[in-house]
């Protein structure tokens, strides 16, 4: 049997199998220079000092980086043991043209069912108003399960706050044009209803750290 290509590692100076770093096409032997062990100190390091700096709660700081912590792509399955991700969405990463020929495959054999559920969702957004609601609900739910933040707005929840406000920005009673967090999703707010208001586009991009009403 062959033996495995060493690399010292940049951090603890220990040569360890190339096995054990990352991937780095910038870097001329294709590896980053810390080793694994390393690197996932360094980024529970640098996450524990952020949450520290914005008063996040301390109890999810035990789960960083064990292999029972969820995929940061799909936040269902538990990640692999010294990844970031689960085996089904690693492999999707590393060989794109593969998962678009499965995809292909997998369209041709549900022709039908891609139909029929084309035609329930331009049946559910047939006027512009509903398949405004439902581009903002799809956007607010893809971003909290990507960042792991719980709550799940829907159709009817955003309708009803648009009409509480009377499509108004909540902040300068301008008409709105999309929803804004109270409480951004980057600070840990929550993915509620109530937490989200209308808002036009001038005071959504640049209305700073949210003040309640």
């Amino acid at each position: 049997m062959g033996t495995a290509t060493l690399k010292r590692c940049s951090h603890c100076r220990e040569p360890k199998p190339t096995s054990e770093f990352r991937r780095d096409r910038s870097r001329p032997d294709g590896l980053y220079p810390q080793c694994l062990d390393c690197s996932h100190r360094a980024d529970r390091g640098r996450r524990v000092r952020e949450a520290e700096r914005k008063g996040r709660p301390i109890a999810d700081r035990a789960e960083w980086g064990k292999p029972e912590a969820p995929c940061v792509q799909c936040r269902r399955r538990p990640r692999a043991k010294g990844r970031l991700r689960c085996p089904r969405c690693a492999w999707k990463r590393r060989d794109p043209d593969k998962l678009r020929a499965n995809m292909a495959r997998w369209s041709a054999r549900n022709r039908a069912r891609l139909t029929e559920a084309s035609r329930r969702y331009r049946a559910e957004i047939a006027d512009r108003e509903r398949a405004r609601l439902w581009d903002a609900v799809s956007n607010a739910n893809q971003r909290a399960r990507r960042r792991g933040i719980a709550g799940r707005v829907t159709i009817d929840g955003l309708a009803a706050r648009w009409a509480y406000f009377g499509g108004k920005c909540w902040r300068c009673r301008a008409d709105a044009t999309q929803f804004d967090h109270v409480l951004p999703l980057g600070e840990s707010g929550p993915n509620l209803a109530a937490n989200i208001r209308p808002a036009c586009d001038d005071c959504n991009r640049g209305k700073g750290r949210p003040r309640a009403r």
